[in-house]
């Protein structure tokens, strides 16, 4: 389990469009002689039906003592998620990784740069002590840097930061001695991050409309049923933070008509109507900054028919613990098989 907390509201922002569906629900309404005389914007919420059906018939006890016709607060429509289930017809690669930048570049002007204490002004970085970067020099490089080595921060302030040469000397803040600010714009460059295939789940949701009229319910299925043929798709930005977009289908599986009038002819009566959708949804992994360094390969090759290794080849580094700008030795071993 992620050590971290994460959370993109990837639910939340499924349910919020799946609602969003149904926000231009009209009713119309007409004479004697069959001329429209109204036109009614079925107001939409997100709450349980049962509840619901509850607050209509315990409406205001004003409006029960005086007989207040109910049509005064219907059409009425209202939506919930209901539940979720994994659905393994969808499942992909579990070690799959999607990379994107972790973070946007950061670039800045050589007056930026302050030889007498080696630190870089970066106005509202958001950069924490021991991210790695990149540096890439403008003109010329700022004096005791390499452009296009890596390096990694010290976090002075929220405006400042110094740089090291690795992560232990970051977090002892061994900064390096910047001796000259360089000339033209200077760039600081993040590594990739990545997050692992997201999960798929089926998110079922129900869709509940309230009428004192049939025909006011017939309306209300007309305006819905024929945009899902089977399903209507939409398009979520999941992780907006990394512009991870993906569009989902949501399924109408049935609808259902109930009449709640179980009183006498004094008594309000409310028609209901539920429509029960599934949205094949995905729920998100966490994001991770793909700035480790890979300092040990093995590659097997093998005969699939005999399943026998045939030759091992193993590329490492010496000594092991050397980082990005360490000086250090690659060692490539190969090894036949039987």
């Amino acid at each position: 389990m992620n050590a971290r907390p994460f959370y993109f509201a990837s639910i939340r922002n499924l349910t919020a469009a799946f609602g969003s569906l149904f926000n231009e629900i009209y009713v119309q309404r007409y004479d004697d002689t069959g001329k429209q005389h109204d036109l009614i914007k079925v107001p939409l919420a997100y709450a349980p039906g049962d509840k619901t059906v509850i607050m209509l018939q315990q409406r205001n006890p004003q409006i029960q003592q005086n007989k207040t016709d109910v049509k005064v607060i219907l059409p009425r429509l209202a939506f919930e998620l209901t539940g979720m289930s994994y659905d393994p017809t969808r499942k992909t690669q579990t070690l799959n990784k999607v990379t994107f930048p972790s973070s946007p570049d950061v670039t800045f002007a050589p007056s930026a740069v302050n030889t007498t204490n080696s630190t870089i002004t970066i106005p509202n970085h958001g950069l924490s002590t021991g991210r790695s970067l990149t540096y890439i020099a403008g003109t010329t490089v700022i004096g005791g840097l390499v452009s296009g080595a890596s390096y990694y921060v010290i976090k002075v302030d929220n405006n400042t930061i110094s740089l090291a040469i690795n992560a232990t000397a970051a977090n002892e803040s061994s900064k390096i001695t910047l001796t000259s600010a360089g000339s033209g714009t200077a760039t600081l460059k993040f590594p990739f991050a990545y997050q692992y295939n997201p999960v798929p789940y089926n998110f079922e949701f129900s869709l509940y409309a309230f009428v004192k009229y049939i025909d006011d319910g017939l309306q209300i299925v007309e305006q819905i049923v024929p945009y899902f043929t089977p399903f209507y798709t939409v398009t979520l930005n999941d992780v907006p933070a990394y512009g991870l977009k993906r569009d989902v289908p949501i399924s109408l599986t049935s609808i259902t008509s109930e009449d709640q009038y179980q009183g006498d002819v004094a008594e309000d009566r409310i028609i209901s109507w539920t429509f029960t959708f599934s949205a094949a949804g995905w729920v998100y992994p966490p994001v991770k900054d793909s700035s480790g360094i890979i300092k040990n390969i093995d590659v097997n090759f093998k005969d699939l028919d005999y399943e026998q290794t045939l030759t091992t080849v193993n590329v490492t580094i010496d000594p092991i613990t050397a980082n990005r700008n360490d000086t250090y030795e690659i060692i490539t071993t190969i090894t036949e098989g039987n």
